[in-house]
């Protein structure tokens, strides 16, 4: 169903035979048209302002196309994170009920995909299989997780990450987060007839306990209870791990000295004024120690690395950078403050000028953009 190869060519073909014809109209269904290039932006094989730039040149479609508002929303999360740093990990409103009532456990039956309901188990074995799932489907898992089984949706949020190719941590933190109700108007609930209309038949769950109205999802929704466990499956969940599952060097000073460094958010090619520096891949103990990834997605960030490296390593937390030189990402902000470090960033660029105030919503945010 997924394939996603760690190839920047195999991503361009992806973005040529992108049918973007049918995306506003059936991208919500499980089967409809996606573009499958959300594991190649996260890690900067592609650049969202290339994307952009290609499919302005190739389709005839408007600005306020589902597409590129979808670019946005990427844009919109990295937005809100540059101006709230390490709060977008914590609740940016109170949720629909206390915190003191959601879990901070995640439960066993979710993580072995033995809920018992058909659609939440077949995604996260999906997840498993390809480090990927449809984002009409992390809607209804996310919600299922914190709505229904009251589990803190920084708890969801924390493991969905590890395991996704494109995870990145505003985009999904903040997608929890909508979900949630603590980052929009209201939380997002789903039933099984939901379901039915954006899923195929094999993914239907008519016969479990979301088949109820959105009146009693509601009442579940804002309630202390919650749905019950499901059954003791065996344990299927993928390892994961704080760092590289395969054997990378560990960074030693001189191997980190006037060179370009592609790290797991820069995987491409550097710009004509860095092009003839040596390019060493790098992984930041730093980040790394917080955020465990899955051996998938470690292979996947790896293999793309070793077709343009020069060299890779590991680099630890004691380890200061001189004269070294990269594109700045906000993934890295912490791992790289250290004021001992002697680091020349490169700015990251984006598809539209960001507001200089925070914009509290999308809605503001593409208001602000739209035009420029």
């Amino acid at each position: 169903m997924y394939d996603f190869t760690p190839d920047r060519h195999v991503a361009q073909d992806l973005l040529r035979e992108f049918d973007i014809s049918n995306y506003s109209k059936t991208r919500n269904f499980i089967d409809g048209t996606v573009s499958k290039l959300s594991p190649y932006i996260t890690h900067g094989i592609l650049t969202l302002p290339e994307i952009y730039g290609f499919v302005f040149e190739n389709f005839e479609i408007g600005r306020n196309h589902k597409f590129i508002k979808e670019l946005a929303w990427r844009e919109f999360f990295f937005h809100v994170w540059e101006r709230r740093n390490n709060q977008i990990f914590s609740s940016i409103n109170p949720g629909i009920i206390d915190n003191e009532h959601y879990s901070l456990t995640m439960p066993s039956d979710i993580k072995n995909a033995c809920t018992g309901i058909n659609t939440i188990d077949k995604i996260i074995r999906s997840l498993y299989k390809f480090g990927y799932i449809h984002n009409h489907a992390r809607l209804w898992l996310a919600s299922y997780i914190v709505h229904l089984r009251k589990i803190h949706w920084k708890i969801g949020a924390t493991w969905l990450y590890s395991y996704l190719l494109d995870g990145d941590l505003a985009s999904n933190f903040l997608s929890w987060q909508w979900v949630a109700g603590t980052f929009s108007g209201k939380p997002y609930l789903f039933n099984a007839d939901n379901v039915t209309k954006y899923a195929p038949k094999e993914w239907q769950c008519l016969d479990s306990m979301l088949n109820i109205s959105y009146e009693g999802i509601n009442k579940i929704a804002f309630s202390t209870g919650s749905l019950p466990e499901g059954g003791n499956g065996k344990k299927i969940a993928p390892k994961t791990s704080r760092q590289p599952f395969q054997n990378i060097p560990i960074a030693k000073p001189n191997q980190l000295e006037n060179v370009w460094i592609i790290h797991p958010w820069n995987i491409r090619e550097t710009s004509e004024k860095f092009s003839g520096m040596k390019k060493v891949g790098v992984f930041f103990e730093e980040f790394h120690h917080k955020w465990a990834w899955s051996e998938k997605r470690w292979n996947f960030v790896l293999k793309n690395m070793e077709k343009i490296c020069d060299e890779i390593y590991f680099c630890p937390r004691s380890l200061f950078l001189v004269n070294v030189f990269t594109e700045e990402n906000l993934h890295l902000k912490d791992a790289l403050s250290n004021k001992e470090h002697k680091i020349f960033f490169e700015e990251k660029k984006n598809i539209w000028i960001h507001p200089e105030l925070e914009c509290s919503s999308f809605t503001k945010f593409w208001k602000k953009v739209e035009n420029l």
